[in-house]
């Protein structure tokens, strides 16, 4: 049997690439019980202000009870940190789930800078629990080769 990519990773969701400066702006829910563990990649171009980026957790995609899930946030990128990536995992046993939290997204965190930072950030589902992940991609990911 073979296995391909696309049957144990799809995108959950995203920041489309875009220049921001002094703002928040956050993926879209992931359902972190779909999936065995979830890969959040953030990546920058040019910047010139510090850039926070974390994972928080909710009851729904509505984002009921959202909050930080512990350990899991970078230490900020500095002014001068262009052309970086960070990658933040997390699996559904990091969750609160006897709470009922099952949803994840990324939220990044500007500062404000001179110039507008230039990023994008992919939610990435890994493993999941039923079918091909393919089936479980979001919605803006408009094909599948492979």
């Amino acid at each position: 049997m073979t296995i391909r990519a696309n049957d144990l990773a799809t995108i959950g969701g995203a920041v489309d690439p875009q220049s921001a400066n002094g703002s928040t702006l956050s993926s879209d829910w992931v359902d972190v019980s779909r999936f065995r563990s979830a890969l959040f990649v953030l990546m920058t171009g040019a910047i010139d202000t510090t850039i926070d980026f974390k994972l928080v957790e909710a009851k729904d995609t509505i984002g009921t009870g959202s909050q930080d899930i512990v350990g899991r946030s970078i230490t900020a990128l500095a002014a001068t940190d262009d052309n970086r990536q960070v990658v933040i995992g997390v699996s559904e046993d990091q969750l609160t789930r006897n709470s009922g939290y099952r949803y994840v997204r990324g939220v990044v965190t500007l500062g404000t800078g001179a110039t507008a930072s230039i990023l994008a950030m992919v939610a990435i589902g890994l493993a999941p629990r039923f079918g091909p992940a393919s089936d479980l991609r979001h919605a803006d990911c408009v094909q599948v080769i492979g």
